[in-house]
This record gives structure tokens, C-alpha cells and sequence, in this order.
């Protein structure tokens, strides 16, 4: 008998998910601010305690750095170095804009000409795709996940049904209708001395030595612990779930943040 479990490699232990979790962070900030420096900074003042430099000249260049990381943080702009930021000020006052309307274009200001670049629709697709991809595969290992049933089929061109120590029934392996049943199989149903004839087990397509399998595991003490170990197998599905949701979230933000481009390439290109 196949489990849906071993169809897929070993998946991630909690602490896997949760350094995952700490990398993703970081990534956010090192792309947010255009750099890791003040991570790194404050990482080394944690271990050593000291967090300046006795150089003066390398201190007030550090300060520079840390005003161009923080305008970026802030804004979401992409500046390279303070004269970037001083321009960038001087535009949004010259033209009387609104910096709500043009910060978070990181990537696609152009500071040498002063424009927001064009989004290209591909990019607009391909991270609408992903969104629709991450959601989709983050429901359904969820599903997975949580299901009172171990999933489960004896043969490769069989649909996946679920089983559990009180019933056998079919489930579609989809993120939006994970639980729908077509038939069902009961330890009543088991009882009855023409069982093969039930309208159920006709429905399920299940040979007799599959039927008798899943009946028996109705009641074997065995068969039962096995199924709760597919069970417990199948409840990691739900850190898949979480880095899953991780990446959803992170292509549905970069999707927002170029629809925003679009929008305050508008607003600049109307009022500049």
C-alpha cells in the first residue's frame, strides 16, 4: 500500500522551517534597505559589545552608510549613496509630489534621470502564477496535514482515498475540495454478507483482496497502529504548509509592490 507521504522526499523538521523563517528575514531586510551592513553591524556589537570605530575618517563613513540603509528602509527606494537620497528629495519638493505615491520602487528608479522605469507584464504574470501556485500547494498541504485520515492507494493508476480506524472513503487531493467524498466505506458496510454488491464498494472500484485490506484495518491492531503512523507522518505536511504560506506571502507582497510601481509610474509621468 502507497502513502501519499512516500511519494515525497524527507520533508523539513521544525527547526529546518523555522531557520528558513530567520533566512527569509533577513533576505527581506538585506533587499529593503540594499544591503546587510546593519544587520551585520549590530550582529558584531552583540558579540564583541562595541559597535564604532576609533578611525574617524571610517566613522562618519559608517554614518553615511547607515543614513543611506535607513532612507532605503524607510522608502524602499534603491538609493546608492547620499547624494541618490539628496536628489531624491530635491524631485519629490521640486515637483510637489506625494512620496507616499512613488517610495517602494526599489529597482526601477532610475536616480541618473529621475523616472520610475516601466514593469514589464511578464513579470506581472509570472508573479501572479507564483501566488496562485504557493496558495494553492499551501491549502492543500495543510489539508494534508490536519486530516483525521492517513491518504493512501494500492495502486499507481488508483485515486488516493483516506482511511482511518473507522471508515475508508475517497478524497480528492486538491486544495479547494480536499474532503469531498464520492463513496464511503464503513465497518458497517463490512458486516453486511454481500458487501462486494454494496453500492459503496462498487462506487470505490477497490478489488475484493483491497476490500477485505481495508476492512480488516477496521479492526486489526496492527493495521490501526500502522494507519496512525501514516497519520503522523502526514501532520509534517503542515511545515510544508508554513514555508509554503512563507513564499506565498512574499510573492503576493512583490506583486503589490509592482502593481504600486505601475501606479506611481502614472502618477510621476502626470505630474512631472
Amino acid at each position: 500500500m502507497e502513502t501519499i507521504y512516500s511519494n515525497l522526499w524527507e520533508l523539513p523538521s521544525f527547526s529546518a522551517a523555522l531557520l528558513f523563517l530567520m533566512i527569509c528575514s533577513v533576505v527581506y531586510f538585506h533587499t529593503r534597505s540594499g544591503s546587510s551592513y546593519g544587520l551585520l553591524s549590530r550582529f558584531y556589537t552583540l558579540i564583541t559589545g562595541g559597535n564604532a570605530f576609533y578611525d574617524a575618517s571610517l566613522q562618519n563613513f559608517w554614518k553615511t552608510r547607515q543614513d543611506v540603509e535607513r532612507f532605503n528602509a524607510l522608502f524602499n527606494i534603491g538609493a546608492k549613496s547620499i547624494d541618490d537620497a539628496k536628489r531624491f528629495k530635491a524631485w519629490i519638493e521640486a515637483h510637489n509630489l506625494e512620496i507616499n505615491r512613488v517610495s517602494s520602487t526599489s529597482g526601477y528608479f532610475d536616480f541618473q534621470n529621475m523616472r520610475i522605469r516601466k514593469v514589464k507584464p511578464t513579470k506581472l504574470i509570472l508573479s501572479f502564477s507564483a501566488v496562485l501556485f504557493f496558495l494553492a500547494f499551501s491549502c492543500l498541504s495543510f489539508g494534508i496535514g490536519v486530516t483525521d485520515y492517513a491518504i493512501v492507494r494500492f495502486t499507481d493508476d488508483q485515486k488516493w482515498f483516506g482511511l482511518n480506524k473507522n471508515e475508508a472513503k475517497s478524497i480528492r487531493v486538491n486544495p479547494f475540495s480536499f474532503n469531498a467524498s464520492e463513496w464511503l466505506i464503513s465497518e458497517k458496510v463490512c458486516k453486511l454478507d454481500d458487501y462486494m454488491h454494496s453500492q459503496q464498494i462498487i462506487n470505490s472500484k477497490l478489488n475484493r483482496y483491497e476490500v477485505d485490506f481495508v476492512c480488516r484495518s477496521f479492526t486489526n491492531g496492527a493495521e490501526i497502529k500502522r494507519i496512525n503512523s501514516i497519520k503522523d507522518d502526514q501532520s509534517k505536511f503542515i511545515f510544508l504548509s508554513m514555508i509554503s504560506s512563507v513564499l506565498f506571502l512574499g510573492f503576493i507582497n512583490k506583486l503589490f509592490r509592482l502593481i504600486k510601481v505601475k501606479e506611481a509610474r502614472i502618477y510621476v509621468m502626470k505630474n512631472t
